[in-house]
């Protein structure tokens, strides 16, 4: 036991680390559930003025919620309009059987913003919500998009290119390990994809949000997520700047480097000391960047 434990733990990077996590605070927020589909309800925080210029969305990792995104929430919705949500079979969100793909997740996201009458936003998508954010664009175009931003991690390049990558074979092998012992994948995965070690307190919590989405559900969307179509091409279309933001020995960096060589506006950054949850290592860096391409966009 002891031994896959450790094995699961080293997985950050190789796709199922890309995304444990769950509330690591109180919501900051009164809490909504909007209807995108026939007995589809998402959960989401939607916090500051909602005459706001701009609109942030923040979309969280794979089994993560809205409750990740505390700190930024908290720092943001004194200027700007912030929605935060919990993705179909996330959290308090339905759960699904089918629909569990980020192109599903996109039209979930659209039909939240425009229940909200969001207007411009910017989407910020951290791990498997990269997936989500290269999937609404290349589903709906960036009208009402003003900005991408991609937080350590890339849209899927298609299953010809992930399974050929040296990493697939692991990936597959932690996918496995995941579906036979989903608690002790989770718990594994959550120390590894902090730089900082959580307390104990909120490590429990953020393990016992993540097991909302019961473990064959979870497994088939982050197949899905690491070996589905294409998403990075049609982001070449993608006329608004972007924003990449990786720790600093990310380990998903030639992913990264290969999304900004597609965007046709990108920046990209590198954050010292941080892990794969940035903004949770490493707050007030994160948010100082953010901040910087709010005001450029």
């Amino acid at each position: 036991m002891m031994a896959r434990r450790r094995l699961l733990a080293g997985a950050a990077g190789l796709g199922l680390a890309s995304a444990t996590a769950g509330a690591s605070a109180a919501s900051p927020s009164p809490l909504t559930f909007v209807e995108t589909a026939p007995g589809v309800r998402i959960r989401l925080i939607d916090a500051g003025p909602k005459d706001a210029r701009l609109t942030l969305v923040l979309i969280p990792g794979w089994r993560f919620t809205a409750d990740i995104w505390a700190e930024q929430i908290a720092a943001f919705k004194g200027q700007h309009r912030v929605i935060a949500i919990d993705p179909r079979s996330q959290g308090a969100s339905t759960k699904t059987v089918t629909g569990n793909t980020p192109e599903d997740r996109a039209q979930d996201l659209k039909a939240v913003l425009q229940h909200l009458h969001a207007g411009p936003v910017v989407l910020v998508g951290w791990s498997q919500g990269a997936q989500d954010v290269g999937a609404y664009v290349g589903k709906f175009g960036t009208a009402e998009v003003r900005g991408l931003v991609f937080v350590d991690a890339a849209p899927c390049q298609g299953w010809e290119k992930a399974t050929a990558a040296p990493g697939a074979a692991a990936q597959l092998r932690n996918l496995s390990l995941y579906a036979r012992y989903p608690r002790e994948a989770t718990e594994g995965m959550m120390q590894a994809v902090f730089k900082t070690p959580r307390p104990k307190a909120e490590f429990d919590r953020l393990v016992a949000s993540a097991m909302q989405t019961p473990p064959s559900i979870g497994a088939a969307m982050l197949a899905d997520d690491l070996f589905g179509p294409d998403r990075l091409s049609p982001l070449a279309k993608a006329k608004v700047p972007a924003l990449l933001i990786a720790a600093d020995a990310s380990p998903n960096a030639s992913e990264l480097a290969a999304l900004a060589a597609v965007l046709p506006d990108a920046r990209s950054v590198a954050v010292p000391g941080a892990g794969h949850v940035v903004f949770v290592d490493r707050p007030k860096e994160f948010d100082a960047l953010l901040s910087a391409f709010l005001a450029r966009v």
